[in-house]
This record gives structure tokens, sequence and C-alpha cells, in this order.
């Protein structure tokens, strides 16, 4: 439980978190729901972003679940029409998406990965920050 300062400061906040269905980005949709923010999570599963949305929203609060691909612009333009259209802004973007390439095995998994897989693996992030920033702040 976050204590009473974040949680009056995080109170009715509207969240994006890109790959808020697993690992980190999960776990900062939990603590951003419990501290009492809206949460929108993205992942590239329909039915998984919608059981994890029902999951945060037993603790409380209205949540949104979109399958995204963060690569695309169009989805990203998606995502942020469809949370200002639910919740009328957007306060806090969280990009915990990333995509791991290589070949599939064992040496695809952080740290075996060669240096260039994460550099490819965080490419996808930043183009998500830039494409749902940059509609979502004011003129």
């Amino acid at each position: 439980m976050p204590n009473f300062a974040l949680r009056e400061a995080l109170r009715d906040r509207v969240a994006i978190v890109t790959g808020g269905v697993s690992g980190i980005g999960l776990a900062v949709a939990h603590a951003l729901a419990d501290a009492g923010a809206r949460v929108v999570v993205t992942g590239k599963n329909q039915s998984r972003t919608e059981a994890v949305a029902r999951e945060l929203a037993r603790a409380a609060g209205d949540h949104l679940g979109l399958a995204v691909d963060v690569r695309s612009e169009a989805d990203i333009q998606r995502l942020v029409e469809q949370t200002l259209d639910r919740f009328g802004r957007i306060d806090i973007l969280v990009a915990c998406a990333g995509i791991l390439r290589g070949d599939g095995g064992t040496s695809n998994r952080w740290p075996n990965s060669p240096p260039r897989n994460g550099i490819r693996s965080s490419t996808p992030t930043c183009a998500a920050c830039f494409f749902a920033t940059a509609p979502s702040c004011p003129p």
C-alpha cells in the first residue's frame, strides 16, 4: 500500500502503462491502481489486457485494457484517442513494452542476448513514448 502522500498525488490520475500485462509493467499497473490512479494497460493480446483491467478493478477504480502494438503509430494514436474518450486526459505515461529479438532460444533472454538486441528492443518503447506523448500534450 503506497504512503498517504503518494496516494493523494495519484488519486484519479490517468496512467497509460505500455506492456502492462506482464513483468514490470504489470507490477507498475498494480501499484498505480492501488494508489488510486485510473490505469490503461496495453499489450498485444486484447483478452489479456481486458483481464488485467478487470483484475485492477477488483481493488477499485475504472481501468481499461487495450491491445496495442507499440511499433505502430496508428495503434498508439488509437490508444491516446480511446484513453481521452474514456477518461478525458492523460496524466502519466509508463513505457514498459519491449521486444527482444534474436534466435528465440535461451540466447534471446537477458543477459545472454547480444547488446544489439537490447538496442532493438528499446526502439519500440522509445517510439511509443514519442507517439503517445506528442498528441496527448496540450498545444
